[in-house]
């Protein structure tokens, strides 16, 4: 469940307050605006509740034990300028003719985005396919920044979206599988941070 709360306050100062609520987690995210700034600061919260997991389970216990704190730099118009930006837009490899075109939206240094691609690298000689990389901070894929920035790695096949996050081998041979018979259906989930933003 997600609740945005965004209020004038003195001076022109304008504060978003996004919380968002599941059953293993709690996010709280505050944005302040100041009159003749446009970046936004975030200062984000989450929170892991315990789920009463036996003391031997480290691994599961102690991750819903530890909070997580960390602060975010946002901005209003666009990713931020960054005058050695590489942009990482391009081909990443071709498949044969007709098969299906996979679209990596990504940025550079992604490491999660890294990790998905060696998956994708992993099955391609079993399901062939496409792999197209579009960099969501370059100035014409503003769209895609104001949909994926907070979610990348995000993955389409053809036109429709396929994941987001990561990516199994089982996942992407299913996948691909699909695409390859023409029976792919875009998945659920896509996210859209301008529409969460907007409230």
């Amino acid at each position: 469940r997600t609740s945005v709360d965004m209020r004038p306050q003195a001076r022109g100062v304008r504060v978003l307050s996004v919380t968002t609520m599941s059953l293993l987690s709690t996010m709280h995210v505050t944005a302040f605006q100041l009159p003749s700034l446009r970046p936004l600061a975030f200062r984000s919260h989450l929170w892991r509740p315990s789920c009463g997991l036996d003391q031997g389970k480290r691994f599961a216990s102690d991750q819903r034990r530890t909070p997580a704190r960390f602060t975010v730099v946002g901005c209003s118009d666009g990713p931020p300028e960054d005058p050695n930006r590489v942009s990482v837009t391009g081909v990443a490899y071709d498949g044969p003719e007709g098969c299906p075109t996979v679209t990596l939206f990504t940025k550079a240094e992604c490491t999660l985005c890294d990790k998905v691609k060696d998956v994708l690298k992993e099955v391609k000689e079993a399901h062939p396919h496409s792999l197209q990389q579009t960099d969501i901070t370059d100035p014409e894929h503003r769209e895609w920044w104001d949909r994926y920035k907070y979610d990348i790695p995000v993955l389409h096949v053809g036109d429709k979206f396929w994941a987001k996050h990561r990516l199994t081998a089982e996942e992407a041979a299913s996948a691909l599988a699909e695409a390859a018979s023409g029976d792919f259906k875009a998945r659920n989930g896509q996210p859209d941070a301008a529409r969460l933003e907007r409230g």
